[in-house]
């Protein structure tokens, strides 16, 4: 019985063996198992074989073939290897060329009235300036593949051709007090005395007009140009200024200043400003603001900026901050007014803060849906007592209160916070209203002011329609269009036009129409174009 037992063990132990062996020959691979797949790199072909469950990164890790991260490895290197793959390696390279290449100048020509017509003078002959331009090159396996530019720098700069043309001075001459500026073409001109003078202020052009203050006794010039790197964004600009307007010929100063958003002369404070910047932006109109305030002082025979007191810190405090703050200072220099989207107040200058609004009301959301955002003008009276503005008003139907088409102007007595916000309705979204100089009124012999704004001819579309010039008395009372009349297209604001400005005895108004600058005397009613240099903006005028 023992026996038998320990024969049967036995063959246990036998037939375990056997199963063993089985395990392992099957666990064990032979040359039939092993992964056959060719690699192809660097011109060359190679069998190789691999014994395990692997990724086409592991094999080539264990056969240590370089892969750089440029390279490109087909089929990716993640995939699981298998027998008969062809594994192919591309060598990827790039190097950096760069070419230097001429900048043609561009050749700009502006109508003048100084010369005969048909005669050309050029002021500037110009000059050609040098790019270079940086390429990134790809290469696989030695072969260009692609060039793209990755780099311009401008080593010399263009310089513009400035031709001047004689054109007829069709244009009969009006007299001017005191000084007029503004912007046609891109350059500044001015006049004084007489139309039949004006006269460029600057030869370059660029001036993006974002900034252009006369100050008040019209010697200075402030004023924004266009940068002239191709690479900078299209809101970039620079802040120069022209020291003394009368100089023959006047001589325009780059400022240390760029990308500025608003700045204004502090009136009564020699060589003196405000100015607000912004940074270049894929947001709204190409900027986002800082929403910062800085008072310089400036050296009044080199243009240096001598001194800078920030009294407001970047921040992006407020509704719709990006877009920026308006500001306007008042006539006596001492009290400045801030407009955001949704209302207007104070700057507090001893706490470098703005006040919370003075006169509130609901942004426009149909501007901001259309990217861009509306902000009410600032107008003091000449005494910095009082503020005219327009406001975005109550709904005229149905709409939400933002959504309001209705735009009213109001008017805020500053020391004591005496508003009425509907001294005028619905004069539209581009009123903007100005107050005269004061004057003495010939009729009554007192010193009184009036009201001048832009009337929307259709105020329930009121973004797009035309206008008419629109003079009232102080307390809105006596409203009568003085141009151009209901016999003539009305003034488009969407299109540029209806930026105006008082002469300084309070008689005149100088108005954009159909790009030309025209001066309206307010009593009369008479109206007379007095340029013809190309399309204008930014009428400034001062006594």
């Amino acid at each position: 019985m023992k026996t038998w037992a320990l024969s049967y063990r036995l063959l246990l132990l036998f037939l375990l063996a056997i199963v063993l062996l089985g395990c392992e020959a099957s666990t064990n691979s032979t040359d039939d198992s092993k992964v056959r797949l060719e690699v192809v790199v660097d011109g060359t072909r190679k069998t190789y074989t691999y014994d395990r469950i692997a990724s086409v990164g592991q094999l080539l890790a264990a056969y240590e073939i370089e892969v750089s991260p440029l390279d490109k490895v087909n089929p990716p290197q993640f995939t699981q290897i298998s027998d008969g793959m062809v594994i192919t390696i591309v060598r990827v390279t790039e190097e950096e060329k760069c070419t230097d290449s001429t900048l043609a100048y561009e050749v700009k020509r502006f109508n003048t009235t100084n010369l005969e017509p048909g005669v050309v003078e050029v002021a500037e002959p110009g000059k050609n300036g040098i790019e270079r331009i940086c390429y990134r090159v790809v290469y696989e396996d030695g072969v260009e593949v692609s060039s793209t530019i990755r780099e311009r720098i401008i080593l010399e700069p263009a310089i513009d051709r400035i031709e001047y043309v004689g054109v007829e001075d069709n244009v009969d001459p009006v007299p001017i007090i005191g000084t007029l500026s503004y912007i046609a073409s891109g350059q500044a001109y001015i006049m004084q005395t007489s139309s039949s003078s004006r006269r460029p202020l600057t030869t370059e052009g660029g001036l993006d007009g974002r900034v252009f203050d006369l100050s008040s006794d019209g010697r200075q010039l402030l004023f924004t140009r266009q940068t002239s790197d191709a690479n900078d964004e299209p809101f970039a600009n620079e802040l120069w200024v022209i020291l003394d307007t009368r100089s023959n010929p006047p001589t325009p100063i780059q400022t240390e200043l760029r990308d500025v958003l608003t700045a204004a002369w502090r009136p009564g404070v020699p060589y003196t400003f405000a100015y607000s910047s912004a940074t270049p932006a894929n947001i709204f109109s190409g900027w986002s603001a800082y929403n910062d305030l800085h008072i310089i002082r400036l050296d009044g025979h080199t243009g240096n900026i001598i001194n800078v007191d920030t009294i407001i810190e970047s921040n992006l405090t407020g509704l719709f901050a990006a877009w920026g703050t308006r500001f306007a200072w008042a006539p006596d220099g001492q009290k400045m007014a801030y407009a955001k989207a949704d209302g207007i107040g104070l700057v507090d200058f001893a706490a470098g803060v703005l006040l919370p609004p003075t006169i509130s009301f609901p942004h426009f959301e149909s501007s901001i849906a259309s990217n861009w955002v509306w902000q009410p003008t600032i107008s003091w009276s000449q005494d910095s007592e009082w503020i005219v503005t327009t406001v975005h008003g109550p709904p005229y139907a149905e709409e939400s209160p933002t959504n309001s088409i209705i735009f009213d102007l109001a008017v805020w007595r500053v020391s004591d916070n005496f508003i009425i916000d509907r001294l005028l309705p619905e004069v539209g979204i581009w009123a903007n209203p100005i107050y005269s100089p004061i004057a003495v009124d010939p009729e009554f012999g007192f010193k009184d002011f009036q009201i001048a704004y832009l009337q929307a001819r259709d105020p329930y579309n009121s973004v797009s329609t035309e206008y008419d010039l629109v003079v009232a008395d102080r307390d809105g009372s006596n409203p009568r269009i003085v141009f151009p009349g209901t016999s003539l297209r009305g003034i488009r604001p969407i299109d540029g036009e209806g930026e105006f400005v008082w002469s300084p005895d309070g008689e005149q108004i100088a108005i954009v129409y159909q790009n030309d600058l025209w001066l309206l005397n307010v009593r009369s009613g008479i109206a007379q174009r007095v340029t013809n240099e190309g399309p204008v903006r930014a009428p400034r005028w001062v006594g």
